[in-house]
C-alpha cells in the first residue's frame, strides 16, 4: 500500500505543530527557570535557520513530489542534525 505524498507530507506538518505546541506549554511551565528558557529559544533559533535551509534546498532537489523515499530521507537528516 502506498501513501500519497501529500497525506504523507500533511501528517507531518500536523505532527510537527503538536510537538511545537507541547514545547510552548513547557516553556510557560518554566517560567521560574530563565536558563531553561533561554535553552529552548536558541534552539528554536537554529531550528528556524535550519528550516529556512530546508526549504531553499528542498526546492532544489524534490521538484515533484514522486520521489516519497527521498523526501523522507532528506527530511531524516535533518532530524538527525538537530539533535
Amino acid at each position: 500500500m502506498q501513501c500519497h505524498p501529500h497525506l504523507l507530507f500533511s501528517i507531518m506538518v500536523r505532527a510537527q505543530m503538536l510537538s511545537e505546541l507541547e514545547e510552548i506549554i513547557l516553556y510557560k511551565q518554566y517560567a521560574d527557570q530563565p536558563e531553561r528558557q533561554q535553552t529552548m529559544r536558541k534552539t528554536w533559533m537554529k531550528r528556524c535557520e535550519l528550516q529556512t535551509f530546508s526549504l531553499m534546498a528542498s526546492d532544489q532537489l524534490v521538484t515533484d513530489y514522486k520521489d516519497v523515499n527521498l523526501m523522507l530521507k532528506y527530511g531524516n537528516g535533518f532530524f538527525k542534525y538537530e539533535h
